[in-house]
C-alpha cells in the first residue's frame, strides 16, 4: 500500500490522524487534505486508497506509522509536513484539545520547535 515515499506516506498518515482527532472526518478537512496531495503531486486515487488502508488500522498503529515515516525525511520535509498539520487544524473552525496534543506531542518526538512550525505553516497556502 505505502509508497517509498518517506514524506508523503509520513504526511498522509498523520494528516489522517489530526483530521479523525475528533472521532468525525469532517468533509471540509477531507477537502483540505486533498487540496495538499494536489500541492505534494499525491494522487487523489491515491489518497482515496490510503483512507481506505488507514481506517482499518488503530490511532496508535497510524501515528507510530506517521512518525517511522517522518523520521526518515529530511528536516524541510519534516518541517513542511508539521506546517501543513497545523494548517488541517485550522481548517474547521475548531482546534480539538486532541489535535493539540498529538501535534505538540510528535513535535517533541521529531525534535522539531512549535515556532518553527508557525513560521513554516505561514509559507505554505490556505486550505479554506
Amino acid at each position: 500500500m505505502l509508497t517509498n515515499n518517506h514524506f508523503n506516506n509520513g504526511l498522509l498518515f498523520l494528516s489522517y490522524l489530526i483530521i479523525a482527532a475528533d472521532g468525525v472526518i469532517d468533509e471540509t478537512e477531507v477537502d483540505a487534505l486533498k487540496k495538499i496531495c494536489q500541492y505534494e503531486g499525491i494522487s487523489l486515487d491515491y489518497l482515496d486508497n490510503f483512507i481506505r488502508y488507514a481506517k482499518v488500522l488503530s490511532e496508535k498503529e497510524v501515528y507510530n506509522k506517521g512518525l517511522e515515516e517522518i523520521s526518515m525525511c529530511e528536516d524541510e520535509e519534516k518541517l513542511r509536513a508539521f506546517g501543513w498539520l497545523y494548517r488541517i487544524s485550522e481548517v474547521d473552525g475548531t482546534v480539538h484539545v486532541k489535535e493539540i496534543r498529538f501535534l505538540i506531542y510528535s513535535l517533541k518526538k521529531a525534535g522539531i520547535d512549535f515556532e518553527d512550525i508557525i513560521s513554516e505553516k505561514d509559507k505554505l497556502p490556505a486550505l479554506f
